[in-house]
């Protein structure tokens, strides 16, 4: 990349002495340039681009959508490669003051490496999921955006925790080896098979475990803030039941959130997701809790959590 703009609309009132107000927008189209080493092909530049959206979506914390794509095959000659459609609904119009950048002031020196993190990160999955909720959330079922912020987690775990196992990999397969040995000459061979199939991943975090372990994790000063964290076990458990309940529609009679928590739970899940995406990226825990102890709804959620999940 060679050059970056990025400007946002904005609105401001003029009065002239003894007249009226006069309202003025300006419009800015912000526009990314991207120039690889060699020649790379059309999908490169697109995917390229839609991991860029995602990263702003994540620092802006606002929905950003791509119009276009467009390509300069020559000196001062640029070629519209096709428009992006947004799907018969209006542009979101967004004011400046709606927008709290994530500590991008913070990052001015350390750009290149938070770049960097970005593409190079294990957690593309979970990098993609939180840039879809942001940007669909107005439209999709509160249900759907709590399963998709769970989806999010457990991959980002999967794939970035530095435990995920009870014991070594080495060490599991010879249990399973043993304990397939142990039964060889009882069973069929399909039933051998299946069982082979389902003790694959038995040795892997369980989705409870793993919100666990990820809200154990989290920074001090949130856990102190939200009571919910410090009884781990109950929180996890009824994220579990909850997703659990919502993807297989049976009605188990465990404890689930109901309709009401759900919306707040989303809004708690869209921060735990954020902050283990912005610490991926290599941003200190001091101004990820700065940034979301600043933004005014994240301090409403904070003060309202305990209240509705009591």
């Amino acid at each position: 990349m060679d050059s970056l703009c990025a400007n946002i609309s904005s609105n401001y009132n003029v009065r002239e002495s003894g007249k009226m107000f006069f309202d003025k927008k300006l419009h800015f189209t912000p526009y990314i340039k991207i120039t690889p080493d060699e020649p790379q092909s059309i999908e490169w530049f697109e995917k390229t681009v839609r991991k860029l959206r995602n990263l702003y979506t994540l620092l802006l914390k606002s929905p950003i959508q791509i119009e276009s794509l467009r390509a300069n095959i020559g000196e001062n000659k640029v070629v519209n490669i096709y428009p992006i459609r947004f799907e018969e609904k209006k542009k979101l119009e967004v004011n400046w003051f709606e927008i709290e950048p994530l500590c991008l002031p913070r990052l001015k020196g350390s750009l290149e490496t938070v770049f960097n993190n970005w593409f190079d990160s294990k957690a593309e999955a979970s990098q993609l999921l939180y840039s879809h909720i942001i940007n669909s959330q107005h439209k999709m079922p509160v249900e759907d955006i709590f399963i998709n912020y769970t989806k999010a987690l457990e991959s980002y775990h999967r794939n970035c925790a530095e435990q995920g196992t009870f014991i070594t990999e080495d060490r599991y397969n010879l249990v399973v080896e043993k304990m397939i040995e142990a039964v060889e000459a009882d069973v069929t061979n399909d039933l051998k098979n299946k069982l082979k199939a389902t003790l694959k991943y038995a040795n892997e975090f369980g989705f409870q475990r793993r919100i666990k372990e990820l809200v154990k994790y989290l920074p001090e000063e949130l856990i102190i803030e939200i009571d919910t964290f410090r009884d781990r076990k109950n929180f996890a458990d009824k994220v579990r039941n909850t997703r659990d309940q919502l993807t297989h529609y049976s009605n188990t009679g465990a404890v689930v959130f109901n309709h009401l928590e759900m919306i707040y739970v989303n809004m708690l899940l869209r921060i735990i997701t954020m902050v283990y995406l912005l610490r991926d990226l290599g941003i200190q825990d001091e101004f990820i809790m700065e940034a979301i102890f600043k933004d005014s709804t994240n301090f409403g959620i904070l003060e309202k959590i305990n209240e509705v999940l009591s």
